[in-house]
């Protein structure tokens, strides 16, 4: 396996992130509910300043904890396992809320 500089691969991931489509619209979804319709501008930018420190803070410490030699080794062997269920978890979980009436 090459070798690859850590920038690389936090941007690689950052990107990722920042890019997913269900990341985007939940977050979407989640603003407008929570917010209203009377929300006022320092509302929404404090509520967004308040979730770019939550996420920083959450991924920043993903990334140190699965970054690990020991998770690394620990996650090699029920991979196939863990992958393999979210697949048959998730699409039935859409389906769900796809046909889901309010």
């Amino acid at each position: 396996m090459p070798k690859v500089s850590g920038w690389k691969l936090y941007r690689r991931g950052l990107l990722m992130h920042l890019t997913n489509p269900k990341a985007i619209l939940s977050w979407i979804a989640t603003m407008t509910m929570g917010l209203g319709p009377g929300a006022t501008t320092s509302t929404v930018a404090i509520i967004l300043a308040g979730c770019a420190v939550l996420s920083v803070t959450i991924f920043g410490g993903h990334a140190v904890v699965f970054s690990t030699v020991s998770m690394v080794r620990a996650y090699q062997q029920p991979r196939c396992w863990i992958e393999g269920t979210l697949a048959a978890v998730f699409p039935g979980a859409g389906l769900r809320l796809l046909f889901a009436r309010a």
